[in-house]
């Protein structure tokens, strides 16, 4: 908790942004729990577009999120 709400998630997606380019990794598909509203805040100011719902293998539905590096 004492380092929520500081774009610590954010600023850690953005360091990693040129070294999955640098590798030719173009886009990467992310989930999150649907009820988990900051990671899906945090996937929304990278600009990653939330495509829908989808199943995992273990009955859990998650958010699928797409975010173009």
């Amino acid at each position: 908790p004492n380092y929520q709400g500081h774009g610590l998630a954010r600023q850690a997606c953005e360091s990693i942004r040129p070294i999955l380019k640098s590798q030719g990794i173009e886009k990467l598909s992310i989930t999150c729990s649907p009820e988990n509203l900051a990671s899906q805040r945090t996937l929304e100011k990278l600009g990653a577009k939330c495509l829908g719902t989808v199943k995992l293998p273990n009955n859990l539905t998650r958010l699928r999120y797409l975010w173009i590096l």
